[in-house]
């Protein structure tokens, strides 16, 4: 599951050697656990002890970097861009839209945050190849294609270049501190 996602990844974290109820190092465990999808309090939802957790890590987590992507602000529009994601990877959760994961980090006690985001341009058949499963590839292109044609971006910019399937995916890197 996870090396799927090659793309998201934490690219900084300092912690302590505190241990959640497992017995895990917070190190170990964010390391092991997040490498490669960094969305703090989309991912302790799946926790079981998730309080315990978020208060932890804002103990212990003095910087976290986190780079994911991210879904439009627009609800429908989000609503969308998640549905086409889990038509071509069941596994995937939820894209949260920036403002969401901003306020996620915030609430998990981390403050001074600096956000950049970018764009990142795609093309149907390659975005379909990382799954590996062209039996799903089909429908849903006929399905991206038709948004397309019909004017929707879908939140990420749906469009037809070259009778190609382009579009993007928007990326957000937030880096913030948590005071001592």
């Amino acid at each position: 599951m996870f090396g799927r996602k090659k793309e998201s990844y934490v690219s900084h974290v300092e912690s302590g050697s505190r241990s959640i109820s497992s017995g895990v190092p917070i190190k170990e465990f964010v390391t092991r656990c997040y490498a490669s999808k960094f969305a703090l309090a989309q991912r302790m939802q799946a926790l079981p002890h998730k309080e315990r957790f978020r208060n932890g890590s804002a103990e212990v987590l003095l910087t976290a970097v986190v780079v994911d992507v991210v879904s439009s602000e627009d609800a429908g529009e989000s609503s969308l861009q998640n549905a086409i994601e889990r038509l071509r990877d069941p596994s995937h959760v939820r894209m949260l839209p920036p403002s969401e994961l901003d306020a996620c980090m915030a609430m998990a006690g981390f403050q001074d945050i600096e956000r950049t985001t970018w764009d990142k341009s795609r093309e149907f058949e390659e975005w379909m190849e990382i799954v590996n499963d062209p039996a799903r590839a089909e429908p849903i292109r006929i399905v991206i294609r038709a948004l397309a044609e019909a004017g929707s971006s879908a939140g990420m910019g749906l469009s037809i270049q070259n009778d190609q399937i382009a579009f993007f995916h928007r990326w957000r890197l937030l880096r913030a501190t948590k005071p001592l």
